[in-house]
């Protein structure tokens, strides 16, 4: 069993991949209906191979209990009595209801987790805590290097972790971008899309730091930037009207995008506002590159939507995935997040030189193949295994 609070796209990507490849039964469970977090859409959800179960469907997940989450998940264990239960971390207490569930109903307990030392929180005595939690773990599967570090010196043997937990369903992305680029003119025109443009796709809350980029974004201009190219930010959240003041406040203009096949506004910095997974690529497919700048950043699968894509990728060094999946000078670059002049410069070389995009998007295509459903799905295998007294040593990708 692969238990998950509530099935967005990538979960639905990942299973359909595990399905496929797993020697045995894979049963998907989702703790609840909905969240409150996100807000997919059901017709632009890529749907797994057959149908998820769900503990309850009265409250979103966000606000699901622990002994309504315990009781709901011991009694569906013994009821299919799996071998193997993936779990959602540890923490908060609805996930520790899981593995609590799984080890009174006799199966053998998998932890999935992306969080590193960059994420962290907790003093001396919440990492004590932590290493008394990991224990109940046979097995782990996260996302990266930094992840397995940090759980090594929480207590877990570095052999029984393996990576490759946060994938996204690359030929989707690469497919969907391929198609938008040979169709450029209509979906220019039907998103209302500029000519050129940087992006940024995901929530406006303050962890994501897109003031910085905003102000780096000015200070390239000031620096010869390109007055053709544009910043482009998809998404909404708490930060929007702040974000929005801080570019009158730098001196750039900006306007919302609402329609569609209309006229691109003659501004400095578009606001799309969220959009479905299903429009996501064509965002991707037509921008010359993609920032992400937050603070911190448990991993950033946006990152791997953009190297399918065949994007260049500017990303914070306190991303999680910053690590594995850039390359400095190949596939794009890292800066750190506090720094306006760093990423005013790195954006400023991503956008004169098209040569250079062009190979960092190409190299982005290789690098990020390894991470796709299939990797997880092998190393979610492997971390089965080990569970169960079946493999000796994890590995990643």
């Amino acid at each position: 069993m692969v238990v998950w609070d509530h099935f967005g796209p990538y979960h639905h990507a990942r299973i359909a991949g595990f399905v496929k490849c797993a020697p045995v039964k894979v049963l998907p469970v989702q703790m609840a209906m909905t969240n409150v977090t996100y807000t997919w859409e059901e017709a632009t959800l890529k749907q797994a191979s057959h149908s998820i179960l769900a503990l309850q469907d009265k409250l979103p997940a966000e606000k699901l209990g622990f002994w309504n989450a315990f009781r709901s998940a011991l009694a569906l264990f013994r009821q299919k009595r799996p071998a193997v239960v993936f779990c959602p971390s540890y923490w908060p207490p609805r996930s520790l209801a899981i593995v609590l569930a799984a080890r009174l109903a006799g199966a053998r307990a998998v932890m999935m987790n992306d969080s590193h030392a960059g994420t962290e929180k907790s003093g001396a005595v919440g990492r004590w805590v932590k290493w008394v939690l990991l224990r109940l773990f046979d097995s782990a599967l996260v996302a990266g290097a930094p992840q397995q570090r940090h759980f090594v010196s929480l207590g877990m043997a570095r052999e029984r972790i393996c990576t490759g937990y946060d994938a996204v369903d690359n030929a989707y992305f690469q497919g969907a971008a391929d198609a938008a680029r040979a169709d450029e003119a209509r979906v220019r025109k039907a998103l209302c899309l500029p000519e050129r443009y940087i992006l940024n796709l995901g929530r406006m809350v303050p962890k994501k730091n897109l003031a910085v980029l905003v102000r780096a974004f000015a200070k390239a201009r000031r620096n010869g930037l390109n007055a053709g190219v544009r910043l482009v930010l998809v998404g909404s959240g708490e930060e929007e009207s702040q974000l929005k003041t801080l570019c009158e406040a730098v001196g750039l203009s900006w306007q919302q995008v609402r329609g569609v096949d209309g006229e691109v506004p003659a501004t400095d910095v578009l606001f799309y506002g969220f959009r479905q997974i299903d429009q996501n690529p064509s965002f991707f497919a037509l921008a010359e590159g993609f920032v992400l700048p937050s603070l911190y950043e448990e991993w950033g699968l946006v990152v791997n939507e953009a190297m399918a894509c065949g994007l260049p990728v500017l990303v914070s060094s306190t991303v999680g995935c910053a690590e594995d999946l850039v390359v400095e000078g190949q596939n794009g670059f890292t800066f750190h997040p506090e720094s306006e002049d760093e990423l005013a410069e790195k954006l400023s070389e991503i956008c004169e030189d098209s040569e250079k995009r062009r190979a960092m998007g190409e190299a982005s295509l290789r690098l990020i193949e390894p991470w796709g459903c299939d990797g997880f799905a092998r190393n979610a295998i492997l971390a089965a295994r080990m569970a169960l007294g079946l493999a000796s040593k994890g590995r990643g990708l």
